[in-house]
């Protein structure tokens, strides 16, 4: 064995039973060391995966045969397959394909050649799994959730607006992203409302133009909510959307309280009589 490589792997072992870190050395560099001499058996196998322990906080094994194919062993005993890897555009990226376990050596070998090809291709798996994150975490069904967990929940209407979100908003539009929800989508779906052709669970029609407008209402203070914590999300809502005017929305809470008087009245006559008899 050259002397170089005596004195490469010499040192490694030194930071290695210190806890550092020696073994992050990006793969973007052209000279990028080799992690163990390619001399010793360091292939990444069931025997050497379950020796292989840290010392220090965690410790990295990188397989001599597939480069960038890596085992990180933390202190906990926790072993996870990893790949680094560098983008077309130079950045430096660590994916985790599985935790030692759940994925085999032979498992983890076969996932890491199949990422590797296709980052050679140009792909970027972990650019991709971030993104899948978000749009999960972005489905119109989780922000409502979080809307109600967050801000519905401390108001006093909290039982009746969630039954609003839940009855007419996220049957609609759950599984869509909140960004893919268009102007038209609230319009048809107010229209719906209105018609009293929105279906319950129990299969009974529900809506009216006085509904249609509770709905507006709800949505667009989720929508303004979500607004105030992504800096790139516009709410398609806008005035105008309303199926009933302010005036008439008035005359109707006039009436409602002049039936509601004329009723309490009627009791209180009715009561009046039953004590007489």
């Amino acid at each position: 064995m050259a002397r170089h490589s005596l004195t490469f792997l010499n040192k490694e072992n030194q930071q290695v039973k210190r806890g550092l870190r020696l073994t992050e050395v990006p793969v973007c560099s052209h000279d990028f060391p080799p992690e163990t001499d390619p001399g010793l058996d360091t292939r990444i196998s069931k025997r050497s995966v379950n020796a292989f322990k840290s010392e220090g906080e965690r410790s990295i094994l990188w397989d001599n045969e597939l480069r960038g194919f890596g085992l990180v062993a933390m202190r906990s005993g926790v072993k996870s397959y990893i790949i680094n890897y560098c983008t077309k555009d130079g950045h430096y990226r660590r994916l985790t394909l599985g935790q030692h376990g759940r994925v085999t050596p032979y498992e983890a070998r076969r996932l890491a050649k199949e990422r590797l090809g296709g980052i050679a291709g140009g792909e970027d798996p972990a650019a991709e799994r971030k993104k899948a994150r978000k749009r999960k975490s972005t489905t119109f069904t989780a922000v409502a959730e979080e809307f109600i967990k967050k801000h519905v929940s401390k108001t006093r209407s909290a039982d009746e607006t969630g039954r609003v979100i839940r009855t007419y908003l996220l049957p609609r539009f759950g599984q869509m992203q909140i960004t893919d929800i268009r102007r038209r989508d609230v319009a048809q779906l107010l229209d719906d409302i209105e018609a009293g052709t929105v279906k319950a669970a129990n299969r009974q029609l529900l809506g009216g133009p006085v509904m249609a407008d509770r709905v507006l209402a709800q949505l667009r203070t989720l929508m303004n909510w979500h607004a105030t914590r992504d800096d790139e999300f516009t709410s398609p809502i806008v005035r105008g959307m309303s199926r009933t005017k302010p005036r008439e929305r008035a005359r109707r809470r006039v009436l409602t309280m002049m039936k509601s008087v004329r009723y309490g009245a009627l009791l209180i006559s009715l009561r009046q009589m039953h004590r007489r008899a």
